[in-house]
């Protein structure tokens, strides 16, 4: 069986229940991932990521009234503690099981950014149409410095797959140093 690499998305999505469209998605691979059907590992880099993103998401999808001053953030605040505690529960209770390694890279940071920096320039994006705004009427698309981070960890802690959301992932697959590794794009 592959070892498979559970991106940060994956997880945003099982985390972000009520908010998250592709959370069903998401909670059918947990279920293949708690089943066995998936032999998984993540990094403290998705499990961050996805503190960071529940923050963001809440807040942004909660109802504003009036002066942001005055705004009551407690439960705000409750949500956002509640969301990442059940997150990390679930999380951790995964791992207890032994269905889901939680786990970093002993390579060196200067190494791993080194890494990175060398996947960034070696791979670009593309162009899209945005008419937002009068000034700019292209959107540049493509991989990220995170994506290019989870895919060197997944890599160098041996997983022969990272499964994720994100089509900025696809990049990738053409990139020399990911030569033999899949992306799979949910």
């Amino acid at each position: 069986m592959s070892l498979t690499y559970v991106e940060a998305s994956i997880l945003a999505a099982w985390a972000l229940e009520k908010i998250d469209p592709k959370h069903t998605r998401a909670d059918k691979i947990i279920d293949d991932i708690t089943s066995g059907k998936i032999d998984a590992i993540t990094s403290t880099l998705a499990v961050m990521e996805v503190i960071d993103s529940i923050r963001r998401r809440v807040s942004e999808k909660t109802k504003w009234m009036g002066d942001p001053s005055s705004v009551d953030m407690a439960p705000v605040k409750q949500e956002i503690e509640r969301l990442i505690n059940d997150f990390l529960d679930g999380l951790t209770a995964l791992a207890i099981q032994k269905r889901m390694i939680w786990i970093d890279p002993e390579s060196p940071v200067k190494k791993h950014f080194q890494d990175a920096q060398d996947v960034l320039l070696a791979t670009f994006g593309s162009f899209h149409s945005d008419f937002k705004d009068f000034q700019n009427c292209y959107a540049y698309r493509g991989v990220g410095q995170y994506d290019v981070q989870h895919a060197l960890i997944a890599q160098s802690l041996s997983a022969n797959e990272l499964l994720t959301f994100d089509k900025g992932f696809r990049d990738l697959a053409s990139n020399p140093k990911f030569s033999g590794f899949s992306f799979i794009v949910k």
